[in-house]
Order: structure tokens, then sequence, then C-alpha cells
């Protein structure tokens, strides 16, 4: 009997050797695609990211930019011992107000850029003509605080 039990256990080892080692390769390969789809998806969505990111960090570099111009022209605007006939300030007024036009997707922040950019130009010109006015400088600081705050808005809005 013990035998025919060795034969039986024997027979069936022998048979299903072959059907377990399928079996374990079937399983090798599905781990390998399950591995290969992960790996793709992942990479797809770190590339979505990185991407995102770049274009966050070129809105974010832009708007800064826009910021650092701003003060530029207030401070020029408002300074008695800067030249407002130089070059670099016309650069500036000419960039600031293209600006307006490249924020169009922002509409208080390129009206806040319109209203800075006018009233600074304003001063400029009456500066040219020897007058100062103080009112006329409030006015700038108030449009600049506006900017500012419109500026604030548009970074708080962002999606980070």
């Amino acid at each position: 009997m013990d035998d025919l039990a060795k034969q039986i256990a024997e027979k069936v080892t022998a048979d299903t050797k072959y059907f377990t080692a399928v079996i374990g390769f079937v399983g090798v390969i599905l781990g390998a695609l399950t591995t290969i789809i992960g790996n793709i998806i992942l990479h797809k969505l770190g590339a979505k990211k990185e991407r995102q990111q770049e274009i966050l960090k070129r809105e974010l570099d832009r708007l800064y930019k826009l910021e650092e111009i701003a003060g530029e022209i207030t401070e020029w605007a408002s300074s008695y011992q800067l030249d407002n006939t130089s070059n670099g300030l016309q650069n500036r007024f000419h960039s600031f107000c293209v600006a307006a036009g490249t924020f169009r997707k922002y509409p208080k922040l390129k009206q806040a850029i319109r209203d800075l950019n006018q009233c600074a130009m304003i001063i400029v010109d009456e500066g040219k003509n020897g007058f100062h006015a103080s009112k006329e400088k409030r006015e700038l600081e108030e449009k600049y605080q506006i900017f500012l705050n419109e500026f604030e808005a548009v970074l708080n809005g962002i999606k980070t």
C-alpha cells in the first residue's frame, strides 16, 4: 500500500511539475507587466507635474519682474533727483505699458498697470516742465498701492 501511495504521489508530482512552472512563469510575466505599466503611469504623472511646475515658475517670474518695474517707475516718477528724460525710464515705461497686454488674463491687474503707468507718465511729463505737485505724487502712491493689492490677489489666486 505504501508503494502504491508513493507511486501516486510521484505521478501527481510529475504531472504538476510543469503546471507549477507555467503558473510561476505567468506570475513573473504579470508582475513584470504590472511594474512596467506602473512605471509608465508614474512617469506620465511626474512629467505632467513637472510641466505644471515650470509653467508656474515662469508665471511667477513674470509677475515678480512686473513688480520690480512698477517699483522702479514709481520711484523714478516721484524722485526729483533722477533723470526723467533718460532712455532707461522710457524703456521701463514701454515695458510696463506692454505688460498690461501680457497680463490681460488678470483684468484688475491689467487696469492697475494702466492706471499706475498713466499716473507716473503724467508726473514725469509735468516734471520735465518744472512742475512737481505733491497731490499727483500722493495719487501715484495710491495707484501703486492699488497695483500691489491686485498683484497680491493674483499671486494668491495662482494654483501652487
